[in-house]
């Protein structure tokens, strides 16, 4: 009888612990996310290479989470030839749509169709899939981790 009063007081304790504000499980602020790794490359690295003096790089990106309910998620792309100056092009992918934000998880339904799904770890970053995805050999580059902005 004892032992089953100390787990439910230990479940309990365990559940005020997790609902505390600036725990996993707090509600997702509004703010800007950047991105800093995705899988376990640091942002910015080389996306693909296309030939050995071209190359695609991912240059940045951000996810903007509004009060209103709102998002807007920029990913940048620079795609190179190596040695040929001023040969160059920047590539955007830029999605909107609406958030929500319950516990330590933020769904994000964009507005051209499509839910996505992240979590909040114990830094307060964000992770899952990216959000606005400009090519397509990032579909599967890993988990992407957004960082909040100061």
């Amino acid at each position: 009888m004892q032992d089953c009063r100390l787990i439910r007081i230990a479940a309990v304790s365990l559940t005020a612990a997790c609902t505390e504000s600036g725990s996993p499980t707090a509600s997702v602020g509004a703010g800007t996310y950047t991105i800093r790794s995705i899988g376990d490359r640091a942002v910015p690295f080389v996306v693909r290479v296309i030939s050995p003096s071209r190359n695609v790089a991912l240059v940045g990106g951000t996810l903007t989470l509004r009060d209103d309910g709102t998002f807007r998620a920029t990913t940048a792309l620079y795609d190179a030839q190596v040695g040929a100056p001023g040969i160059s092009t920047s590539q955007t992918a830029d999605v909107s749509g609406r958030y929500q934000s319950v516990g330590g998880d933020v769904t994000l339904s964009l507005a051209s169709g499509g839910v996505v799904q992240l979590a909040r770890d114990v830094d307060g970053r964000l992770r899952g899939p990216l959000v606005a995805v400009p090519d397509a050999a990032l579909d599967s580059a890993g988990v992407a981790l957004y960082a909040r902005d100061p």
